[in-house]
Parts: structure tokens; sequence; C-alpha cells
């Protein structure tokens, strides 16, 4: 039996901003998280500002859609030719989408950038978020021009351009950020569990929101006619959100993973990240001492007393073993770049 008319325009239209909603209070609980955490206190107010402008956009939007609802399920209640016509909300969906994801896809090539120290990759996964933003921009405001649903053909390259890259940047970033973290893996059970938990965050950075993304433009190509499009394009920018504040939030799990109980501030940690390139050449007790004193500055600068902290033990399993030189440099190294990397949310 076919759906009704009914259940395609104002039922897709519900599900849209039902889901939406769900995914706000996620969002909602995860910044409580974030602002009542201690690591909030250590990130550089670029963050801090990006999440608050995440927030409020997200607070906006879904009154927006609220609003929506209303205006379809009570102001035009049973005027499905009230769905012909496209207002303000519709241009105004694309653009704050646009937004969320480009201040969340900025953040991630931050962490891809931090990580790798690939220039070329990040250009070109950061032309890509830009002209993703472009494109839903110009979608927005091209379909608030057009004024009427039978109008949306010439729309729909401009749709296809804006979520095609955005979900280039999406899979490009996670891709990155798997790739380098596999590469990282040494074979020392504590070291690698952190570094698992690492990989599976950044598979979930890209999945949904490529889903979403996917999902929205299919079924504008393809189902225009109903209002599918809207249960994958109203919640999609709380997918941003969320990503962002669960990485922001995961910090202190994946430290506990490693058994780590010491963070270290931004400053430091780039310091230290600058160094990398040269690792290749430092010598384990090198290793060891440079990171134990980049712990004791912060907890110096931070609490007012000195106090040494073994940041990089090795596993207990591994401790014990005598083994090669080499082996043992590339675990202390792994184990001070994934404490960089989570202190300052590169991966």
């Amino acid at each position: 039996m076919p759906a009704s008319p009914t259940a395609l325009l104002v039922g897709l239209n519900l599900m849209g901003v039902l889901f939406n909603t769900l995914l706000y209070g996620l969002v909602l609980g995860q910044f409580l998280t974030y602002f009542n955490g201690s690591s909030r206190t250590k990130d550089p107010a670029w963050i801090r500002a990006i999440v608050w402008m995440l927030l409020i956009l997200d607070t906006i939007h879904s009154g927006v859609e609220f609003y929506a609802v209303w205006d379809v399920a009570v102001t035009n209640y049973g005027d499905l030719a009230s769905f012909a016509i496209v207002n303000w909300v519709i241009p105004f969906t694309a653009t704050a989408d646009a937004v969320a994801a480009l201040l969340t896809q900025a953040f991630l090539l931050y962490r891809v950038h931090s990580l790798t120290r690939n220039v070329a990759l990040v250009a070109f996964l950061g032309t890509t978020s830009v002209l993703s933003f472009a494109f839903g921009c110009t979608a927005g405001i091209y379909s608030g021009i057009l004024g009427t649903v039978e109008k949306f053909p010439p729309l729909v390259k401009w749709v296809i351009l804006w979520l095609s890259f955005q979900s280039v940047s999406d899979l490009g970033i996670s891709g990155a950020l798997i790739f380098s973290l596999i590469r990282s893996r040494t074979g020392f059970r504590k070291t690698d569990a952190m570094i698992n938990r690492l990989i599976y965050g950044a598979i979930e950075t890209g999945v949904f929101a490529s889903v979403f993304a996917m999902g929205d433009l299919f079924s504008f190509t393809f189902f225009r006619q109903s209002n599918l499009y809207l249960t994958f394009a109203y919640p999609i920018g709380r997918i941003y959100t969320n990503t962002l504040l669960h990485v922001l939030n995961s910090r202190d799990s994946i430290r506990m993973t490693g058994g780590m109980a010491t963070a270290i501030s931004l400053g430091e940690v780039l310091t230290e990240g600058h160094t990398r390139g040269r690792s290749a050449a430092t010598t384990p007790s090198d290793t060891l001492s440079n990171k134990q004193s980049i712990v004791f500055r912060q907890q110096n600068n931070g609490h007012g007393h000195d106090h040494d902290t073994s940041f990089v033990d090795l596993d207990d399993d591994a401790s014990q073993m005598a083994g090669p030189k080499e082996s043992m440099e590339r675990d202390r190294k792994s184990r001070i770049m994934v404490a960089v990397e989570e202190s300052v949310h590169v991966v």
C-alpha cells in the first residue's frame, strides 16, 4: 500500500524534527559534560569559541524546526498545497548545516595537521570543506529565490556539489586519522589499546555525518516530491556538534585506557609536537626525559608545586622485557604521540 501524501509530507517532516530534538538533547548533555570537565580549562580560546558557536547555532536551528512543525501541523493544517511553497526555513536549514559542517571540519583538520604534518593533505581537505560550505550556502539561498518545489530541478546540481564535497571532507579526515593511527601501533598492550580507542573515534567522526549527508543527497535527488530529505537535513548539524563534543569529552576515558593520570597544556604540547619530526635521532632516554620535563613544567605552572610524573611508563609486560633498544624507543615515541594528540584533541 503506497504511503499517503500526508505521510510523505507531514509525517517525514515530523520525523526529521523528532530525530533532531533527540540529538539536540544529546548535544546539551555533551555540552554540560564538557563545561563541567577539567579539560576545558586547558583548551585554547578558539576551541571553546567553536563549541559555543555550535551550541548557539544548534539552539536556534532547533527552535526554527519547531516553528516549521507548527507551520505545517497547525497554521496550515490539512493544506498539503502549502508544501509546494519554499518558506525561509529551508534556506536557513541548508545554510546552518553548512556552517556547522565548516566549524567542525576546521577543528578536525587541525587534528589531521597536528598528527600528520601533511600540509598538502590538509590544504586539499580544507579546500573541499570550504567549497562544501560555499555550495551549501548557495543551495540554501537559491532555494529561497526559486520559491516553489516545482522549480527545484536547477537546484539539484548545487545540492550534489554541496553534499558531495562535504562527504569527501568527512571521509578524507577520518581516513587520514585512521591511516596515521594504524601506522603508530607498536604491539605493546596499553599503547595499542589507546590507539584502538582513537581509531574507533576517528571512524565515528566521518561515518555518521557522511551517512546523513548521502541520505540527504539521494533523497533530495530521487524523492523530491516527498519530505524524506528533511529527515536527514534537519538533524545533520547536530551530528556534527555531537562529533566534536564527543572527541573533546572522550579524552579522559582515553587517558584512563592508557593508565595516564596527568594532562599537559596546549603550549607545551605544541612545543613537544614540533620535535616529533626530529624524534628519529632522539634516544629513548632523551625522549622520556623531554616528556617528563613537559609534565614538570605544566604542573609547576598550573599548581605551584613540583611533582615528577612518569607520563610515558611502558606497559607492565614491556617493562619486564629486555627488548631491543629500537623497539623500546618506538613504544615511548608512540605513547608520547598519543598523549600529545589526546591532550590537544588531535586524534
